[in-house]
């Protein structure tokens, strides 16, 4: 997914390979200069995740695995860890929120849940954002979808999350779980049950 001459540049590559492993098809030189953060698999199509200064949401079909095409992407703050199928449309976005400082910097910041709409790829778009603590706040299900629990039946979406309030990232206010209702293309904060100390 990068240029091996030693340039600090990259591109966001996608390759199919056979059951053999020998190439099939590619995309290649998606995203200039962003890195691959994220990437699902739902049937025949994939949704990666790029960031540089902010993320890239790309949705990819591989129906033809001799040749996949890139059918959309959008430009959303932040950047993306996780991607859930809420249904066939729409898709759950777990990342982070990012943010400049008073240089032009910019770093991660709170946790972001994002809605996207994604029926028509070609013009995806996110319906709702939830944006929860500040810099230094995390949750293990940036990492480990294990920790990620939606149930479709009663629209609950829960995660584990220690969150911070200032800009330091050293004020931990809370740390425990988010439970969230998912209903209308909106997030709403159900509870939050404390499991610290």
């Amino acid at each position: 997914f990068g240029d091996l001459s030693g340039n600090r540049d990259f591109d966001a590559n996608v390759y199919v390979l056979s059951s053999d492993l020998k190439p099939l098809g590619q995309i290649e030189g998606l995203a200039p200069g962003e890195k691959i953060r994220a990437v699902r698999f739902l049937g025949t199509r994939a949704y990666l995740d790029t960031l540089k200064q902010s993320g890239h949401l790309l949705a990819l079909d591989l129906s033809d695995s001799k040749a996949p095409k890139l059918l959309g992407e959008i430009k959303i703050p932040g950047f993306s860890a996780y991607f859930y199928p809420y249904n066939e449309k729409t898709l759950i976005v777990l990342g982070r929120n990012t943010e400049t400082d008073v240089y032009g910097n910019v770093r991660a910041g709170g946790l972001k849940l994002s809605l996207f709409d994604v029926g028509d790829v070609a013009n995806a778009r996110e319906l709702d954002s939830y944006v929860a603590g500040s810099v230094g706040s995390d949750s293990l299900a940036l990492c480990d979808d294990k920790a990620f629990l939606f149930d479709s039946g009663k629209n609950l979406l829960a995660i584990p999350a220690s969150l911070t309030a200032s800009a330091s990232g050293n004020q931990v206010y809370f740390s425990g779980a988010l439970v969230f209702g998912v209903e209308n293309g909106k997030f709403s904060l159900k509870f939050q049950i404390d499991h610290s100390d």
